[in-house]
């Protein structure tokens, strides 16, 4: 013990002369804490006040990274959106483009984004995203929208080729009364509207793109003519022949079919089975249209049976999914949706997936821990007692 003490006080003496002025130096010590207290504020300074927030640039005092409580003198405080949430910034004297200094709480003056004004002549209120369309007319003006993608302007009458209609709530709107197309779709024969072609004539092809429907004489690259009767001809892509789906026509993928071949019917044999195609539907379906659909089972809500109706059991172990009560070898789980699990191996009758209530007659139960299980033959240290009839149990066998 008194050695101990020896130990500790040489540690100590030795540690206080390596701090003496002797050996440290008095004026470098004093610089280096000094140093060390004028680090710790600037940074603190620079962080979170002082002479302004190191995360906001231009800012005097902050409670975090986002929100900035007042700027420097020739900084003003600017408010932004950012993921659903504002956060307060400083900028120098002028607001960004797109922003107005207004008052708010606890700031004097503060720039806030400005609300998109409208620029329709004789409107009331315009669309909140398009300042140049109308959504309600001053009174005693028409709305006119002469192309089905354009804007809505309000006019004072109708021009040529519209018709004025009022409506019940009081409003005025020009109706296209000719529905001629032929000026915005050339080579159109039958306008849907003023804007819009529903057929092309007989020498032409009606073709999709991202605008709308045109008329053109042949089809672009990679698409071909097909008809129809509503649109005529039109240009389309072709279907594109699977290669590794046998007999199909058309698949999403490599192992799916969506479109087999004529003459084959389309078969998915469970939910989560790959589709393919087949020229007769196999027990237990029935053709519907160009595919086999599954005959629903007694007790099962659906084609492919992923649960049973009120008061049957959902098994996993047959071909009947759904029965009226769990057969041999299974206890009931659940209690809205009841299903069917299996015991222990060679347990007849259970009430949980670990503890058997009787076994095969041909084993035996044994009890380890807290779990009873069946076993062919009793391991070493125990005796199985019992017969067929009454059970077979393995005992522990007792030291004498």
């Amino acid at each position: 013990m008194v050695h101990f003490q020896v130990i500790i006080l040489f540690v100590v003496a030795e540690l206080s002369c390596l701090r003496h002025t002797l050996v440290f130096g008095e004026r470098d010590l004093d610089l280096s804490s000094q140093n060390a207290d004028v680090q710790r504020h600037r940074t603190k300074r620079f962080l979170w006040g002082g002479l302004g927030c190191g995360l906001i640039p231009g800012c005097e005092k902050c409670t975090d990274g986002l929100i900035c409580k007042k700027c420097r003198r020739a900084f003003i405080p600017v408010e932004y959106e950012r993921n659903k949430k504002k956060i307060i910034r400083c900028t120098r004297l002028t607001c960004p483009d797109g922003y107005n200094i207004t008052t708010r709480k606890n700031y004097p003056k503060i720039c806030v984004r400005t609300q998109l004004g409208c620029v329709a002549r004789n409107c009331d209120e315009c669309h909140p995203h398009n300042p140049a369309s109308c959504t309600n007319c001053t009174q005693g003006f028409y709305s006119l929208q002469k192309k089905i993608m354009g804007n809505v302007r309000c006019v004072r009458h109708c021009p040529v080729g519209f018709t004025p209609i009022m409506r019940n709530d009081g409003t005025k709107l020009c109706k296209d009364s000719q529905s001629k197309c032929q000026s915005v779709v050339p080579h159109c024969a039958k306008c849907l509207d003023s804007s819009r072609c529903r057929k092309c004539r007989s020498n032409f092809h009606a073709f999709f793109n991202k605008s709308g429907m045109v008329c053109v004489r042949h089809c672009p690259k990679n698409l071909f003519a097909f008809n129809s009767s509503y649109f005529g001809k039109y240009c389309k892509k072709p279907l594109v022949e699977c290669k590794t789906v046998a007999h199909c026509s058309r698949c999403p993928d490599k192992i799916n079919c969506r479109r087999c071949k004529p003459r084959y019917f389309k078969l998915k044999m469970s939910a989560f089975a790959n589709s393919t195609c087949v020229l007769s539907c196999p027990p237990g379906f029935a053709k519907k249209g160009r595919r086999c659909q599954r005959v629903t089972e007694d007790g099962c809500t659906d084609e492919y049976c992923l649960s049973c109706k009120e008061g049957w059991f959902r098994v996993n172990y047959n071909r009947k999914r759904c029965q009226r009560k769990c057969p041999k070898g299974f206890y009931i789980y659940g209690k809205k949706r009841k299903l069917c699990l299996r015991c222990v191996t060679d347990c007849e009758h259970c009430i949980n997936g670990y503890d058997c209530i009787k076994c095969n007659p041909e084993t035996s139960k044994i009890t380890q821990g807290q779990r009873t299980l069946c076993v062919r033959s009793c391991p070493f240290g125990y005796t199985s007692q019992g017969d067929a009839k009454t059970g077979k149990t393995c005992l522990v066998n007792r030291i004498t």
